[in-house]
């Protein structure tokens, strides 16, 4: 009985009525033999079960197989087919465990089957007739549930709230009280599913210039209609699947900070009904309509009220919030900021709320460059260092109401695989020219096609560096996917292309495409990225204003400690390492092209160390030690 995968990789796909079979058994040899099928295509890393089932199994057997929410009439047709397979395990399949080529092999023959899990390998478990389906344990990642999660409280680690795009939330939610700007609350919106970027088709209506505010963030629409205004507060309160829900409608002046809205309305929004639409829109309309100095402020009805439609600048003696905003969605997140924020902060100290306001947009794998006006990023990853000087600017102007920084989003194919350089924001978005990282690179291949995806590896170096195309004493480091290189507890790749070890460069790029495939086994979501950096032998370390006092160390191997004690023993004798107030500022200065800077603090931990030296790109380090004493900011923690 030949099981084995064909070379091209599937079988020839047959249509549904050639293969259904419904009296088949489990001794079946048909049966037996298209189950060993599934299990040599799952054990194999080359394919993901997307992939599997696409070329399967016809589109309405997938959307049988893939466990869903909603429409509420898929839900059931899954529930009642879930529960006609565990018949069929308890009687003509009885002895069988349920494994996921089991349900594969069920669904190739039109049996009812269960839906799949999502998640890694599956181990068979007991049967939930509560939810529906069978229970699954996962052999890898047992931590994968905290993605879950989402941060959705103005960065404030302590405040975690649950995402309402868990799939067995409940219909409404009553969030904790974050105490900013007067017992405010957050408001738990979702992050924006890749596939699901939120675009909208609103009505121009008249014309009239709206925004909407929520605890987290704005949306602005352009005119006034039920579709447009029900969008909006789904988005902001975070009902993503369409939640019936009852909302608190305020209409505040913005022309004035009064205490109190000019006016009030409790509505009950109905998934899928306009039954509030008209005496919303009357309610609405006479204020909007006679004038722009209207702003509409929603919440859930059991939330707190907030003090003003915007966060109060001066209602928090630590904090401060300016607003990132999308204008291509026109979609704005607060994001928080130290109060005494000023040109003495580093990157370092405040990428972390940045990560975590960009999480609030995309999930951690967007795929989307991001423009902003002093440069490029992708996804959460580092903004332009330019970012940050403006961020300082528009804080320093002061005024009642919140700052925003704009920026736009720029769409990635889907098979195309950016190669991030820390550092450098420059990247080239017309993807029709020029040689493509592509995910045939991610594939393990013959070691001609290896050099050449190191080649291209080494090309985006030199595009951000273009003096590393004459030396031969840099070695490349990868993360992949690129998402990981926010997670300092993530070490990246190391491909040996310096001149000694060259020939090793194939089988070190082999080694992390399996292991990375490995990891990835059947993953889902195809969209990625990478970031790549040279690694050097040693780091010249110098004076800023006298680089004839200096000396050489590895930053990638040494610890904080033993980077500060060489501080002291070499350049600056007087330097202590734990005062406040003493910072250690860091800057590249081989090429002066990477402009990323850091501070070191008393407050910087290894973690911190960690999250700085994976973002230095160039050989030659100048070091000075300032004296900061408003510079407090914390140095980072892992937000992803």
């Amino acid at each position: 009985m030949d099981v084995s995968v064909p070379e091209s990789g599937f079988i020839e796909k047959k249509p549904f009525a050639l293969r259904a079979n419904p009296l088949i058994d489990v001794n079946h040899p048909d049966f037996l033999r298209m189950e060993q099928y599934f299990l040599n295509l799952l054990r194999n890393t080359r394919f993901t079960i997307l992939e599997i089932l696409e070329n399967t199994f016809d589109s309405h057997e997938i959307q049988l197989f893939e466990p869903v929410a909603s429409p509420p009439e898929l839900a059931r047709l899954q529930r009642d087919n879930t529960l006609r397979f565990q018949r069929l395990l308890r009687t003509r399949f009885q002895g069988r465990i349920s494994t996921l080529q089991l349900k594969m092999a069920f669904l190739y023959f039109g049996l009812p089957v269960a839906p799949m899990k999502p998640g890694g390998y599956q181990v068979p478990g007991p049967v939930d007739l509560d939810f529906g389906e069978d229970a699954t344990v996962f052999r890898f990642d047992p931590l994968e549930f905290l993605d879950d999660y989402t941060e959705r409280s103005y960065g404030d680690s302590s405040k975690l709230v649950t995402s309402t795009h868990f799939s067995r939330n409940p219909p409404t939610q009553i969030f904790t009280s974050l105490g900013l700007r007067g017992g405010s609350l957050a408001s738990g919106a979702a992050p924006v599913e890749e596939e699901q970027q939120p675009q909208q088709e609103q009505s121009q209506g008249n014309g009239t210039e709206v925004r909407i505010y929520g605890f987290q963030g704005l949306v602005l629409s352009y005119g006034l209609d039920f579709e447009s205004f029900r969008w909006a507060t789904d988005y902001i309160l975070g009902a993503r699947h369409g939640y019936t829900y009852q909302a608190r409608i305020q209409i505040w002046d913005n022309r004035y900070i009064e205490p109190e809205p000019v006016a009030e309305k409790i509505v009950t929004l109905l998934h899928g009904k306009d039954v509030a639409g008209m005496e919303l829109m009357r309610f609405l309309r006479k204020y909007i309509r006679q004038s722009n100095h209207y702003a509409i402020f929603v919440s859930y009805d059991l939330d707190d009220r907030p003090s003003f439609f915007q966060p109060q600048r001066e209602g928090d003696k630590d904090n401060d919030v300016i607003t990132l905003y999308n204008s291509g969605t026109w979609i704005g997140q607060y994001m928080r900021v130290p109060k005494n924020l000023q040109a003495t902060y580093r990157s370092n100290q405040l990428v972390p709320q940045y990560t975590r306001t960009i999480q609030s947009y995309y999930e951690r794998s967007s795929h989307y460059y991001l423009q902003f006006d002093s440069g490029i990023t992708y996804g959460i990853l580092d903004p332009p260092p330019g970012v940050w000087d403006e961020v300082i600017a528009k804080h320093a102007e002061g005024g009642d109401y919140v700052p925003e920084i704009p920026f736009t989003h720029i769409a990635i194919p889907d098979d195309y695989v950016p190669l991030l350089v820390p550092g450098y924001h420059n990247y080239d978005t017309d993807f029709s020219s020029g040689s493509r990282f592509t995910k045939d690179d991610l594939r393990i291949r013959k070691i001609e096609n290896s050099i050449e995806s190191i080649t291209k590896l080494a090309e985006a170096l030199v595009t951000a560096h273009p003096q590393l195309g004459s030396r031969g004493d840099v070695a490349i480091q990868t993360w992949m996917p690129g998402q990981d290189f926010m997670n300092t507890n993530i070490p990246g790749q190391v491909i040996e292309t310096r001149e000694n070890s060259i020939t090793n460069a194939p089988m070190s790029w082999q080694l992390i495409v399996h292991n990375f495939r490995r990891l990835r086994l059947h993953a889902r979501n195809n969209k990625l990225s990478a970031v790549v950096r040279p690694v050097y032998e040693f780091y010249q370390i110098h004076i800023a204003d006298a680089p004839e006092y200096q000396f050489a160390i590895d930053i990638n191997r040494v610890t904080l400690e033993e980077f500060k004690n060489s501080i002291k023993k070499y350049l600056f004798e007087e330097y202590k390492g734990d005062q406040e107030g003493e910072v250690l500022h860091l800057t590249q200065t081989t090429w002066g092209e990477n402009k990323t800077d850091f501070a070191i603090t008393a407050k910087t931990d290894e973690e911190g160390w960690k999250f700085i030296t994976r973002r230095i790109t160039e050989q030659d380090i100048s070091v000075s030690v300032q004296n900061w004493t408003s510079n407090q900011g914390r140095c980072p923690t892992n937000v992803v």
